[in-house]
């Protein structure tokens, strides 16, 4: 049974993936958080705009967090972890 498109991004994660001389894990850490955000609104099934509401933040910048882009304070970020 193939999975559905949005967890693909799980499936790579899971991937051994070569790292190349002189990147490090941390390499695009807004790339990395960005997946990540979109795959738990994916499995939380939440819409931009509902995790925004929940979170208690606008919702351009969910977007933009979600996009890999944008400034997310730490405080954001504690309220998105809590409301996905």
């Amino acid at each position: 049974m193939a999975a559905h498109a949005g967890l693909c991004i799980l499936r790579e994660e899971l991937q051994p993936h070569p790292t190349p001389p002189g990147a490090g894990p941390d390499e695009n850490p807004r790339r990395a958080l960005a997946k990540k955000l979109q795959v738990l609104r994916f499995l939380t099934r939440m819409s931009p705009e509902e995790l925004a509401a929940a979170a208690g933040i606008p919702l351009a910048r969910v977007m933009a967090a979600e996009g890999g882009g944008g400034v997310l304070e730490l405080d954001d970020l504690e309220r998105l972890a809590k409301a996905l």
